[in-house]
């Protein structure tokens, strides 16, 4: 039986990718790094330290601190309701009305966390647990931040539905034990197969996980509400 949802936030709920690396390119440009959209899609779902320090060292600059509260600072300026994916706030309700437990398992930063909250029009304490990258030793493609998002919400893993969109986040998905699901925001169906992965399930946008659930767990969500 499904007993939580896990949510990877980025590219899942909120369509920043690539807002976010528009933002990383004009931030660390102001460095001297001119950084391509490949070295940043390559980095997607790192955590943002290794997302935007990586991208930096690729051109040969150090990375600084100040480099990742500048991409903060200017996606803060620019990230907007508007960035929603569409159905977000549908498939949260849902899981709620099921009475499933929520949580957010991200690898970015609190500093983005809170950007991202206010554009979807929550809180923290609307989640069971809410998870960032200073919150587990080793950020995706390691299984830490979904291991640790079910101990959090005292679910056994197995027990859990874990939904992502980049490679590193499916890989740490799929290590975790967790029921994964590829969401094709970000990468389509055969990226996954072509990186070895084999996910548990995909989808191409949040807004079909009702339909999603219904059609593979009929028993416990064959009625939508």
């Amino acid at each position: 039986m499904i007993k939580a949802v896990l949510f990877d936030m980025d590219g899942v709920l909120i369509d920043s990718e690539e807002l976010m690396r528009e933002c990383t390119k004009k931030a660390l440009a102001e460095f001297g790094a001119i950084v391509s959209d490949d070295d940043l899609r390559e980095l997607m779902g790192t955590g943002d330290e290794v997302y935007i320090g990586g991208a930096a060292e690729r051109q040969g600059v150090r990375y600084v601190p100040e480099m990742r509260e500048r991409v903060y600072e200017v996606y803060g300026e620019n990230i907007t309701s508007a960035y929603q994916c569409p159905g977000a706030g549908e498939a949260i309700r849902f899981v709620k009305e099921h009475g499933l437990g929520c949580a957010i398992c991200t690898s970015a930063t609190p500093g983005k966390l809170v950007h991202n909250l206010r554009a979807l029009g929550y809180k923290e304490s609307d989640f069971g647990a809410v998870l960032t990258a200073v919150d587990v030793p080793q950020a995706k493609p390691f299984p830490y931040v979904y291991l640790e998002g079910a101990r959090r919400l005292g679910v056994p893993i197995g027990d859990c539905v874990a939904f992502d969109d980049t490679i590193n986040g499916v890989k740490a998905g799929l290590s975790s034990g967790a029921f994964t699901v590829a969401v094709g925001t970000t990468f389509a169906a055969e990226d996954f197969l072509s990186a070895g992965l084999k996910p548990d399930g995909y989808i191409r946008g949040i807004d079909e996980l009702p339909e999603f659930f219904a059609s593979r767990f009929p028993e416990q969500f064959g009625k939508l509400s």
